[in-house]
């Protein structure tokens, strides 16, 4: 009953749950876990053609109104809703061993309403270096959903940038696994709104392997009513050990109508480790914005 109120009976997020569940072991814990958060990025990785039409539906209402509550999936059901051209670029990334490449994911496109679902996987092999930029500056009427999974072997380097100035609602879910010791991972990104634009960044560090290194550096600007969010999540894994995590976000208002949410997230399960976190909001002073 509990996993049918979460999931509203659908396949793939009853799927969702059952993966987490079996590796958890506990029911309320995973349901605590799976947030709404895990739950829209997710959805949006799996490839929109095997979905049944009533999923697709509910699909393109989580991107509208940004939730996966019980009532916003009834509302899906019943209401048409307006029709969305909807593209699904996917791209996998496979750099081999002692390998060196940059990369530029640059999204645009024409103005008009669309859903752009994004899904990007990277695999680093040993010793392999990836220097990656990705860019999104779509049209005032897109719904942008991007998710990145990135997974590290051992002594590789990710350095990672994200610029996001476009679309309406702009998502971008990144995630880092190291699967093998002394790699690591340099995450940097600013998001840039104005008018009323929503942009949100969810970063995941997950250090499953010892003597890694993650950094999370991201900045927003916002003007006008616009609202952005950040949330940095640090996963340090049992048996873990000679981990160093940090986490940085800063985030600064033009306008007295906008908005920043900041969201650390630190899951340590092991001793030996140095892990760090902060977040400011602030406002430009009157000598800076008026003339003297």
């Amino acid at each position: 009953a509990a996993i049918a109120e979460k999931t509203g009976n659908q396949p793939f997020l009853v799927q969702l749950i059952a993966s987490r569940l079996f590796e958890n072991k506990d029911l309320e814990g995973t349901l605590d876990v799976v947030a709404n958060d895990d739950m829209v990025s997710n959805f949006f990785s799996v490839d929109h053609q095997t979905l049944e039409p009533i999923e697709r539906r509910i699909l393109e209402e989580v991107a509208r109104e940004r939730s996966l509550a019980p009532a916003d999936i009834g509302a899906a059901l019943s209401a048409p809703g307006d029709t969305l051209e909807v593209a699904h670029p996917r791209t996998v990334i496979h750099v081999g061993q002692d390998a060196s490449v940059s990369i530029i994911e640059s999204y645009v496109g024409l103005s008009g309403a669309a859903l752009n679902n994004t899904d990007t996987t990277m695999v680093l092999g040993a010793g392999a270096t990836l220097a990656h930029h990705r860019v999104q500056t779509e049209a005032d009427q897109v719904i942008h959903v991007g998710h990145t999974d990135v997974f590290q072997d051992a002594n590789s380097k990710l350095a990672s940038t994200s610029v996001m100035l476009g679309a309406k609602i702009a998502r971008n879910a990144f995630r880092v696994a190291f699967t093998g010791e002394h790699a690591t991972a340099n995450l940097a990104g600013i998001q840039v709104l104005n008018e009323r634009q929503r942009h949100d960044t969810v970063i995941t560090a997950d250090h499953g392997a010892s003597s890694c290194y993650s950094a999370q550096e991201f900045k927003s600007v916002i003007e006008g009513r616009a609202r952005s969010s950040f949330s940095g999540h640090i996963i340090v894994r049992h048996g873990v050990v000679d981990t160093d995590a940090h986490q940085t976000n800063r985030n600064l208002l033009l306008s007295e109508h906008g908005q920043a949410d900041s969201r650390p997230w630190l899951e340590i399960f092991a001793d030996d480790v140095r892990c760090t976190h902060g977040a400011t909001i602030g406002v430009l002073n009157d000598s800076i914005t008026s003339p003297a």
